[in-house]
């Protein structure tokens, strides 16, 4: 499910090229997200993607929230 309620464009609200905002499916988030780090929108997107296609394939979500020392993490 897609919420463009909280699309933003990808240069960023003050056009620097990254985005700070910390709203979504913890699931979903890349690691910059959830350590709440400045990021870029395309590489975020890219990620929730591949999260995406690991709940299609497994039926199950790989982790609870993206974590650089999580094994499933390093997988995708």
């Amino acid at each position: 499910m897609i919420d463009l309620g909280y699309g933003i464009s990808l240069a960023g609200r003050v056009s620097d090229g990254f985005n700070r905002t910390t709203l979504g499916t913890p699931m979903y988030m890349a690691p910059e997200i959830v350590n709440k780090q400045p990021y870029q929108g395309a590489d975020v997107d890219l990620f929730a993607f591949g999260v995406t296609l690991m709940v299609a394939r497994l039926v199950a979500y790989p982790f609870n929230q993206a974590c650089l020392t999580d094994e499933k993490y390093k997988l995708l």
